[in-house]
């Protein structure tokens, strides 16, 4: 009887420990796949912009990290002075400094856009020139900047925000500037690419820079010149011919 109750409490004791080992690891199991969700949530708008830039930037062979801009001039102390802030036009002294920010956006926002489309612009010329390298070309740019505009506008949403601080403001409006000066630099390579228009031309322009203004030595377009009887020119005489004409 004894041993009955014996044997019972030891698998009493066992099946708890085994229980208490596999709470344990089901609590162990449960916060690490928290970690492992809460590492992989959504990024932030910025975040998500500085990866397009950075993404784009190693595809043009450029360093993925933006060089730091140049330190702005401080603003003027002068009471009622007429400050200007980064690229946009002078502003009174006593002007909100998120109301500045805000006026930067605005104007960033709307450059951003007609970049765009004089870029479109560009593209559509192309295709009508019928020049399709350079509308290839154009097209390509044309997806990296409309590409940078959809992670660029979130930010510029978001920084509307009144409920911001100042410094959760000033760390958008400088990955914004990051991100339209990337676009700047998209339409610049569109607007100096070179399609095969401008290859024919500089072909064109190689053959009338030759002696004579036309070079037809090579054409196989062009029949050979008339041979002559003249021993000087024309058609040479064999060697075995009489020296007498």
């Amino acid at each position: 009887m004894r041993t009955n109750r014996s044997r019972r409490t030891r698998k009493l004791w066992r099946n708890g420990a085994i229980g208490i080992v596999l709470l344990g690891t089901g609590l162990m199991t449960a916060m690490a796949v928290a970690e492992i969700g809460g590492g992989r949530s959504t990024p932030t708008p910025e975040r998500a912009l500085q990866s397009a830039i950075a993404r784009q930037r190693v595809a043009t062979a450029q360093p993925a990290a933006t060089p730091a801009a140049p330190t702005p001039a401080a603003p003027s102390t002068t009471p009622g002075a007429p400050t200007t802030s980064p690229g946009g036009p002078p502003t009174g002294g006593d002007m909100d400094p998120k109301a500045k920010i805000l006026a930067e956006v605005a104007r960033l926002e709307a450059e951003m856009n007609n970049t765009i489309d004089h870029t479109e612009a560009s593209k559509k010329a192309a295709y009508e020139a019928h020049d399709i390298i350079r509308m290839n070309y154009v097209t390509g740019k044309l997806s990296e900047m409309k590409n940078l505009k959809s992670t660029i506008q979130p930010v510029i949403d978001s920084i509307r925000d009144p409920s911001l601080s100042l410094f959760d403001m000033q760390a958008k409006l400088t990955i914004i500037r990051e991100g339209v000066q990337q676009i700047r630099d998209a339409s610049a390579a569109a607007e100096a690419a070179e399609g095969d228009t401008a290859a024919m031309a500089a072909g064109i322009d190689s053959i009338n820079e030759s002696p004579g203004g036309t070079n037809t030595a090579n054409d196989p377009s062009e029949p050979p010149p008339a041979p002559t009887l003249d021993n000087t020119t024309g058609v040479d005489r064999p060697g075995e011919a009489s020296p007498y004409q």
